[in-house]
């Protein structure tokens, strides 16, 4: 064996072990792991469908193409070979192997349709294939009860059909165009065989020709009738509207309809001239008329020219109509079409109100970056737990609705000593946090924090049945439980107190088999040498939430902030989750990528079990109730929530808030006139990177009862950097409590209030308040002011901002030192907001005293 032998055996050995490996790990090891992972989550035969639906889609798709192809090469059989006699002749011109696949073609031989078919249809059905889960969308989606004003389509038809009819209309064009151009081929030597023995192609060959034109054509005209819904999608008025215009409802559409009809025409009369030699005046005109519309279509001369002349010098009323039809589709891509707006009363002169104080009675003075920092410091215990974030929410303490930071105390192992960093330790030890902390919103200043939930063990005002957390939302790795080592669940009195785990979650690692794929798949050897695995051990991994809904579900758009909810049984995490669409006809764009989202889904998962559940929370969402159709069973209804969490523990997402009133800020000006001066436009008034933020309290109901709302001051938008001429314009607010969830209700000044940055500005110009921060600054110590709440009660906007204090050396703990208060040009900093609030009361009594005569 020579070297040069030796050298190909090598490389197709080795490449041989490259396909191994890659079939080895992505057929074998991935199906494997996923499947048990599934399973063990409830999702079995979830997971089958999806695996499937895309085989299935492919498989259906590829048998339609190739049986349009075949049984067009089979028609064409019939006609091919029936008359002509074979001579026995072996010229050059028809050598044995020629003679013999011609002999194939004309007698329908399974050995060259069969095949020939597949080979054109597999590509054909490969971009129906990528997009399956669009196709089952449109197989499963119904009527959204939306109709879209301009063409009178149900919603449905542009989110799911439209695209869809599109991609089909495109392969089935190139479908008949390829079958047109074989069987132009095909019948074209079966004619040459024919002429040399005076014989005519059968008519029957003319008419199947025909037929595939004319359906090629028709396809063709339809694809252009689908150009009219296109329309809908311009951009050319952008940023002033989104949608079409009066150009493209005046010019365009009227091109697109002639096209279609002259193409049809032209179609028409060119056979009716190939086959009769008649109509070739009509057959001109039709083809002229045609290329002229494609060629108008094409240019955007006619188009910019009729903008500039016609439009432009009365635009506001020449596009009127277009314009409050964008209004209005927009309002209802982003479910802001029910906002309630209530003008604020404004009272030159304030008093101080019972509704007043109780406003002031659950807001919150810390700010959720800072009060991390507190927790970990804190509440941290030891260097392998870690406080991810804090989330506001409310609880009933004592028989009182408080509003409440809350976070989970998670395992962090990377905290450990590097000498503890060991696979054991890791994987088997310590596997899971701990309970969560938990203290009210109001507080104050120079005082220690007051705790609801604190230390370890928990203490605790609320009854919780097991506060040990496997699943969150760290980046912590597998863990392997219950096992023979035990796992550090607590410590008391500086003792490790140690558990096993009894839950639900992960994979049972039951057998030999299991283990060696799973140390394959996490590419370590411990998970099979180890020993210390029992027979009910599990190997719990997709730990953080955010990935096992992503692994489920990768068609939602998870939102960005989970947060955990503690019960009587047990800790759960609540995350969001939504439904988009960039096809929203007609309707603004975020970021050029999304024009319709809802807040459709409510996701609970245990933090115990890991068990991941679905909740439908918008059933009238057309994109959600085609996913309940195709994967019956993965979405529950709400009703089938846990009732302490559907009831006292959902929240408005702040993403999803943020997004509508970015939208409303220039949205919100309905009447086209007004939308066409943009003159009222909106912006963020915000302090710092806070846009939004929960608050409890009552604004605009009757029953006097407290609401977990969310809460988004808005302010004129400014041009550049000047400032001077910024106002409050609204407040905007959408409740979170069961029966008044996700009412958005805002709040506008007609007169002069000024905005948060420019109350830090007089704040700053405070003689007294400022002393105050400068002395504490000269001391060792570093000042800051958090985020400012901006708070409308009774007419009168109040301002609040906490003072923070912090070392600038070592552990650096904030430390709430005082509470400013403002209100008009009154400042005040106390300990307490109810210390500000009496000062404020005795500095309106003094002004009050002095404008006397």
């Amino acid at each position: 064996m020579n070297w040069k032998r030796r050298l190909a055996l090598s490389f197709a050995a080795l490449i041989g072990a490259g396909i191994v490996y890659a079939g080895f790990k992505f057929l074998f090891l991935n199906f494997f792991v996923d499947w048990w992972w599934f399973e063990s989550s409830g999702y079995e035969g979830y997971f089958w469908m999806r695996l499937l639906y895309r085989h299935i889609i492919f498989a259906s798709v590829t048998l339609i193409f190739f049986l349009i192809f075949f049984l067009n090469f089979w028609i064409a059989s019939r006609y091919l070979g029936n008359t002509a006699k074979d001579s026995g002749a072996d010229t050059s011109e028809n050598p044995k192997k020629y003679k013999a696949l011609l002999r194939m073609f004309q007698s329908g031989s399974l050995k060259v349709y069969t095949p020939l078919s597949l080979i054109l249809a597999v590509p054909i059905a490969i971009p129906l294939y990528e997009k399956w889960e669009e196709f089952l969308l449109f197989i499963f989606s119904g009527n959204s009860g939306v109709t879209e004003p301009t063409f009178g389509k149900d919603l449905s038809f542009y989110l799911f059909s439209f695209p869809i009819y599109k991609l089909l209309v495109n392969e089935l064009f190139i479908t008949f165009s390829l079958l047109l151009l074989f069987l132009m081929i095909l019948y074209r030597i079966e004619s040459r065989i024919l002429s040399k023995e005076d014989l005519y192609l059968p008519s029957g060959a003319r008419i199947h020709l025909n037929i595939l034109f004319f359906v090629a054509v028709m396809i063709k005209a339809y694809d252009y009738f689908l150009q009219q819904y296109d329309l809908l999608y311009v951009e050319s008025h952008a940023p002033l509207f989104p949608g079409p215009g009066f150009v493209e409802m005046n010019v365009s559409l009227p091109l697109i309809w002639a096209a279609f009809a002259s193409l049809i025409g032209t179609a028409i009369f060119l056979m009716a001239y190939i086959h009769g030699r008649k109509g070739l005046k009509p057959l001109i005109g039709f083809a002229l008329l045609f290329l002229v519309c494609i060629g108008m279509r094409a240019s955007s001369f006619l188009p910019r020219n009729i903008e500039r002349y016609f439009i432009k010098a009365n635009q506001a009323g020449s596009e009127k109509t277009y314009i409050e039809r964008s209004i209005q589709n927009t309002l209802t891509a982003y479910n802001i079409a029910n906002v309630e707006s209530h003008p604020a009363r404004q009272s030159s002169e304030m008093v101080i109100t019972e509704d007043i104080r109780n406003a002031l009675r659950n807001i919150p003075v810390w700010d959720e970056e800072l009060i991390d920092d507190v927790y970990t410091q804190i509440q941290g215990m030891r260097s392998y737990y870690r406080f991810v974030d804090a989330d506001a929410d409310r609880y009933n303490i004592g028989g009182i609705k408080q509003q409440v930071y809350i976070s989970a105390r998670e395992i962090y192992t990377e905290g450990l000593p590097s000498s503890a960093k060991n696979w054991l330790n890791t994987h088997l030890l310590y596997t899971h946090g701990y309970g969560v902390v938990m203290t009210p919103a109001a507080q104050f200043g120079d005082e220690p924090m007051k705790w609801l939930i604190h230390d370890i063990p928990m203490r605790s005002s609320l009854d919780i049945k097991n506060p040990a957390i496997y699943y969150g939302v760290n980046n912590n790795d597998y863990a392997i439980v219950p096992n023979e080592m035990g796992e550090i669940d607590h410590f008391e009195n500086d003792k490790d107190v140690k558990s096993d785990y009894n839950g639900s979650g992960g994979v049972p690692l039951s057998s030999i088999f299991r283990k060696l794929l799973f140390a394959a798949w996490f590419k370590n050897e411990n998970i099979f040498l180890t020993t210390k695995t029992k027979s009910d051990s599990r190997i719990l991994f997709h730990r953080n939430i955010r990935d096992a809904v992503k692994k489920i579900t990768p068609y939602f758009m998870p939102d960005k902030d989970p947060y955990i909810v503690a019960s009587s049984e047990g800790l759960f995490w609540v995350m969001d989750a939504y439904t988009t669409s960039a096809l929203f006809p007609g309707a603004d764009k975020i970021d050029k990528k999304v024009n319709y989202i809802r807040n459709s889904v409510k996701i609970v998962v245990d933090a115990y079990h890991g068990r991941v559940n679905y909740y439908v929370a918008d059933s009238k969402d057309p994109i959600v109730n085609a996913y309940r159709r195709m994967y019956p069973g993965l979405l529950k209804p709400m009703e089938q929530m846990p009732d302490d969490i559907r009831k006292n523990h959902l929240r408005y997402p702040r993403t999803l808030f943020e997004l509508q009133m970015s939208v409303y800020a220039k949205y919100h000006q309905s009447d086209a006139e007004s939308f066409y001066r943009q003159d009222d436009n909106w912006d963020f008034a915000k302090s710092g990177d806070m846009k939004s933020y929960y608050l409890t309290l009552n604004l605009f109901e009757t029953d006097k009862t407290d609401r977990f709302i969310l809460l988004c001051p808005m302010s004129n938008a400014v041009v550049g950097k000047d400032k001077k001429s910024e106002n409050l314009r609204a407040v905007a607010i959408v409740g979170s409590d069961d029966g008044n969830y996700g009412k958005i209700s805002v709040l506008t000044f007609s007169n002069p209030i000024r905005t948060p940055s420019q109350i830090s500005s007089m704040i700053d110009q405070d003689t007294v308040i400022s002393r105050d921060l400068t002395l504490w600054g000269q001391v060792g110590s570093e000042v800051r002011r958090g985020r400012m709440i901006v708070l409308p009660v009774n007419g009168t906007v109040f301002y609040i901002q906490p003072v923070y204090l912090r070392a600038s050396t070592g552990p650096r703990l904030p430390e709430l030192k005082r509470v400013i208060l403002s209100q008009g040009d009154i400042f005040v900093m106390e300990r307490s907001l109810e210390e500000a609030l009496k000062k404020i009361e005795e500095k309106l009594k003094e002004r009050a005293e002095r404008a006397k005569p």
